[in-house]
């Protein structure tokens, strides 16, 4: 009974995900990707408590040089999104 079960937000995912995002990770680049793809069709998620310290962890990703080109970018996009939908510390 599909309708019976209830909505499904990704916020366990996220986690996941973003646990995943370290350069000795074998799979970096995959993990990179999958993040990137999941929010970009959940982009709410990104304002949600599941994405605290996934800016941190993308940031320190692409400062250790340890993927690839197109993981770069779509970190870079990742990192758009959260700066753009995260009012700045200490605005208001």
């Amino acid at each position: 009974m599909i309708g019976s079960l209830p909505a499904w937000r990704g916020e366990r995912m996220l986690v996941w995900l973003a646990g995943r995002l370290d350069p000795a990770c074998g799979y970096v680049d995959l993990m990179a990707h999958t993040l990137w793809a999941f929010l970009a069709s959940r982009p709410s998620l990104a304002v949600s408590t599941a994405a605290d310290g996934l800016a941190g962890r993308v940031e320190s990703l692409l400062e250790a040089d340890a993927v690839s080109t197109r993981s770069r970018r779509e970190l870079s996009e990742v990192r758009y999104l959260l700066r753009a939908l995260t009012p700045a510390k200490g605005s208001g």
